[in-house]
């Protein structure tokens, strides 16, 4: 019976020395990953399909403690100001004890959406706010919650977004239009924009549709063709230009 008690009272002995040798060892392990500059984001990559905004925004994890990471979580808010522009939550894989986990997090959501309620990114530029949150457990045992904001640079797709009535055939009744902008934002812009044409009565006179493909940082111009209703056609009125539905511009016109 003594040895029993002998050997219970041992092991208590190293679970206490265990326990507290434990928080002291996961903190060496934390500042070390620190001090390597572990945890990181990259720049945002992104592209327009079917009508839907897709963000990319990589990141990596370099484990240089002596624990492995396990159960993490990220969690990323984009911000247009006080208005929120995208969520993204995601689990990860875990991160063993010396080990580089290159992973990313990905926005996808409705263009129309996105600018319905953020109208000035389509021709203006902007500094996005960031926060991403990072939750974790070192050893499998303690838990840690690492938050950080960041900044990001939106670049306009509709840049110096310029307008300009050329000709009117009334012949075949195409009125001519220029269209230019650069596009200044860190993904293609692909799709179509449209512009309808009204009278001074405020009636539709004609629309076109124009598909486009711009990469990133390159400039568009084109010649855009209306076909115009005769019958109400006038002198002056207003044309508006959209793109995925959004309207980019409206402006007055006049012959």
């Amino acid at each position: 019976m003594r040895h029993t008690i002998r050997a219970l009272g041992w092991i208590i002995t190293i679970l206490w020395i265990i326990l507290l040798i434990l928080p002291v060892t996961v903190a060496f392990s934390l500042m070390r990953i620190i001090e390597v500059e572990g945890i990181g984001i990259q720049e945002p990559r992104g592209t327009i399909t079917n009508g839907n905004l897709s963000i990319t925004i990589p990141f990596y994890i370099d484990n240089a403690g002596f624990y492995d990471l396990t159960d993490l979580e990220v969690n990323l808010h984009i911000y247009n100001g006080n208005k929120t522009l995208a969520t993204s939550l995601a689990k990860l894989p875990n991160v063993q004890a010396g080990e580089v986990l290159d992973s990313s997090c990905n926005f996808s959501q409705s263009l129309k959406h996105i600018l319905s309620e953020n109208h000035e990114l389509l021709t203006k530029d902007a500094e996005l706010l960031g926060n991403a949150s990072l939750r974790f457990r070192v050893a499998s045992t303690i838990a840690f919650g690492v938050t950080t904001n960041f900044t990001m640079q939106w670049g306009a797709p509709f840049s110096n977004l310029a307008t300009n009535m050329i000709s009117y055939d009334p012949g075949n009744s195409i009125l001519s239009v220029s269209v230019s902008f650069k596009n200044q934002a860190f993904f293609q812009v692909n799709g179509s924009i449209a512009i309808e044409l009204y009278n001074s009565a405020g009636e539709l006179a004609g629309s076109a549709v124009h598909n486009i493909n711009v990469p990133s940082g390159q400039s568009f111009q084109s010649f855009i063709n209306i076909a115009v209703d005769p019958a109400k056609m006038s002198n002056e009125g207003v044309f508006c230009l959209y793109f995925a539905s959004s309207k980019i511009l409206e402006r007055e016109w006049k012959l």
